[in-house]
């Protein structure tokens, strides 16, 4: 009984209809509205992101970071001493108190209304309009592109701004260690290469 279920099952496995390129070219016909919905969809989001994604330049700035010379780092064989010592070099440079050292210093140049990190100098991608229009359809009408421009400050710089520009900061600085030297590079991320080494060379001074 068994072997003629599989025997009945092998023949109709046989005489199963091949998939021929015609039928192939009839079932993408059939779904050929949606394959171009979907290519049309997919083409959009990628020239909507590419036209409005913001560029991020990097500076870097080196500092020399001096090792106390003292009987106990002579006999620091393993040399964890001087590891510990940058360790908390870069903790210190990564610190709020830096960062805000940095804002008030920047605050009171001639770079303040003319920075991206205060908000008073924005970056406008290539596909801005299209981007305002599409959030003025996907808002309803409700999303004024007008609202969108640089803050010109004239008053002093106040708790909640020093608070906020200081975490801004400390989410765009790194700091890393060349291997087996005493250098630590201090890199700055901004959509303005000459305000990424502005912010560099500051937080190095």
């Amino acid at each position: 009984m068994m072997n003629n279920q599989l025997q009945n099952y092998q023949e109709s496995q046989d005489h199963a209809p091949e998939l021929t390129l015609q039928d192939m070219i009839r079932i993408l016909n059939r779904g050929r509205s949606w394959i171009f919905l979907a290519t049309v969809t997919l083409l959009a989001f990628t020239i909507y992101y590419t036209s409005s994604v913001n560029p991020e330049y990097k500076a870097t700035s080196t500092v020399l970071i001096k090792t106390q010379n003292d009987m106990s780092t002579f006999f620091d064989f393993s040399g964890m001493q001087g590891q510990t010592e940058i360790a908390n070099e870069i903790e210190l440079i990564k610190s709020r108190a830096v960062a805000e050292k940095t804002v008030e210093e920047l605050w009171n140049s001639e770079h303040k209304n003319n920075l991206n990190l205060f908000g008073s100098r924005l970056f406008y991608p290539p596909g801005q309009d299209f981007r305002n229009l599409v959030k003025e359809i996907s808002s309803l009408g409700l999303y004024d592109p007008t609202t969108n421009v640089a803050t010109i400050y004239k008053s002093e710089l106040s708790d909640s701004l020093r608070y906020a520009f200081t975490r801004k900061i400390q989410r765009r600085v790194e700091v890393d260690n060349q291997r087996n030297t005493d250098i630590l590079n201090i890199t700055f991320t901004s959509p303005f290469p000459e305000e990424s080494a502005l912010l560099a060379n500051t937080i190095t001074r």
